[in-house]
């Protein structure tokens, strides 16, 4: 795991987590500061985000999780809402989780944000708001190995999805090396 602070960049490799109950998000950037603090967690599905989120939450801070945003407001993805849908709902779920961090960094009130983060661009959006609301910012790149991350993606598929089989599908495995399509008739 790697930390960027607005007071700087600041490295805390942490094997298994946070050790002790600290977090390099509370730690990050000394014990004095003003104003609010955010936390932005960036990094792959499965690298442990949302885990680092609750962890936050139940030490004070306020969770914002762009996941619970969309279920909350739409529902499930395929399910309540079309999936050629997901990225209008998206749009707006994430508007309406800037305009809650901005109000919450308003009030004073720590927040980490429970988002991927996976271009620049978004990251630097979000600490921009942060800053302008008068709040200070700390970004945490949960970097998983990719062993561990397969095991996780693996484990949560087999608790929630159901494969297609007989549904009509085509199937498109997929490996590092290779994609190939399977049709129907040879599954």
């Amino acid at each position: 795991m790697r930390s960027e602070s607005r007071s700087g960049i600041g490295y805390r490799t942490f094997a298994a987590g946070p050790k002790n109950g600290q977090h390099a998000a509370v730690t990050a950037g000394g014990g004095q500061r003003d104003g609010a603090r955010v936390v932005l967690l960036c990094g792959l599905a499965g690298s442990g985000k949302t885990t680092y989120a609750q962890a936050l939450e139940a030490a004070g801070h306020v969770r914002l999780s762009i996941d619970e945003e969309i279920w909350s407001r739409f529902g499930r993805f395929g399910i309540d809402y079309e999936p050629a849908r997901y990225a209008e709902l998206s749009a707006v779920a994430e508007e309406a989780l800037r305009e809650k961090l901005v109000a919450l960094v308003e009030q004073g009130r720590d927040v980490v944000v429970d988002f991927s983060f996976w271009q620049r661009a978004a990251r630097d959006h979000y600490k921009g708001l942060v800053e302008g609301a008068g709040g200070s910012w700390c970004l945490i790149y949960l970097k998983v190995d990719q062993v561990l991350l397969r095991r996780r993606l693996l484990e949560r598929s087999a608790a929630g999805f159901e494969e297609p089989f007989g549904e009509g599908e085509e199937v498109i495995e997929r490996s590092l090396f290779l994609v190939k399509r399977v049709p129907y008739e040879d599954r």
